[in-house]
């Protein structure tokens, strides 16, 4: 008889929308999640993070034309793609497809992935009706090392052409949700820990891995890390809560580490380690043109996350998970 009386409303008021708003309001549908760049470091753990929650249907972009429910074609490096994407269905975007960790070394075509087709996909998403949109930007967007600790207000220091096309992305996202219905919640994460880390966590486990001792022991830095365990939960924590629309985060653990513990960590405790003062590096790193691996390695580095975890109600406590298979 319900089926009926719906079916009496499309005849008298149209569209194939009503009926999907409809069928919404009557039977319990889950929310419908598009997840870009779902099959890397973050994106991977974060679909099946909400999978198991069961509260989501997540939509998977992919850079090849497949036909499957759970798939959606999306080339970040051709506008095309993005223009001609469907997005009526999708309730919520969660963008974390990047050209990241110079893999990609066509600047023009940085350009296009970060900022260009971010741009882009927020102006579509803004036509069809999406409601939320989540971007994962980067901490980098106020420089790789900072005399202060790092906050929301923290100048902005873009200093590689990855975080410069992240912070444009930022900016189009924001003016693309001006005068529409769509919010945005923009967060900048550290440096992101966990089982298969990309970039420079990738880097140090090989070095790690060669059982080689290290002469990294008492290096007595504090710099904010974030297992990415802990940032799939803030991601999913954001999803849902109100008080996140419309604001920009800095992302990171609560407490901080130093260099000396993170190598320990990443090691489980198998490479020996020994000392040298910290000057003699800064002379080596120097006459090598690698001054900026040197500040990774010896410079403290703070965040200060209070904001979201306030808003979120959670927090993210410690980096370094106990029983983690990094």
């Amino acid at each position: 008889m319900i089926l009926n009386q719906c079916s009496n409303l499309i005849v008298l008021h149209g569209s194939h929308g009503d009926w999907d708003q409809i069928l919404n309001s009557i039977f319990y549908l889950k929310t419908r999640i598009l997840v870009t760049g779902a099959t890397g470091f973050i994106g991977h753990q974060l679909v099946d993070y909400l999978e198991s929650l069961g509260n989501y249907e997540i939509i998977k972009s992919t850079r090849e034309s497949i036909s499957e429910n759970d798939k959606l074609t999306l080339d970040f490096s051709n506008l095309a793609s993005i223009e001609q994407a469907d997005l009526s269905k999708i309730k919520i975007v969660i963008h974390l497809a990047a050209a990241v960790h110079n893999k990609i070394t066509d600047s023009e075509e940085v350009e296009t992935i970060n900022y260009r087709s971010s741009a882009l996909l927020a102006r579509k998403c803004v036509f069809h009706n999406v409601s939320k949109f989540i971007f994962i930007s980067t901490i980098g967007v106020h420089g790789s090392n900072a005399d202060d600790v790092v906050s929301e207000k923290s100048e902005i220091n873009c200093q590689t052409i990855y975080s410069q096309t992240k912070y444009k992305a930022e900016k189009a996202i924001i003016q693309e949700t001006q005068n529409s219905d769509m919010t945005y919640t923009i967060l900048r994460p550290v440096l992101v820990l966990g089982r298969q880390a990309p970039g420079n966590i990738e880097k140090l486990h090989k070095l790690i891995q060669t059982f080689i001792p290290l002469p990294f022991a008492r290096i007595e830095n504090s710099r904010t890390l974030i297992h990415v365990k802990d940032l799939v939960k803030v991601i999913s924590h954001v999803i849902k809560e109100p008080k996140t629309e419309n604001k920009t985060y800095v992302v990171g653990s609560l407490k901080s580490v130093t260099t000396t513990d993170l190598i320990k960590y990443l090691s489980k405790g198998r490479n020996n380690m020994f000392f040298i003062p910290k000057v003699f590096f800064n002379v080596i790193f120097s006459l090598l043109g690698r001054k900026t691996l040197y500040k990774q390695l010896f410079d403290s580095y703070e965040v200060d996350s209070r904001n979201l975890f306030n808003d979120i109600g959670w927090i993210a406590n410690y980096p370094l998970h106990e029983n983690d298979e990094s």
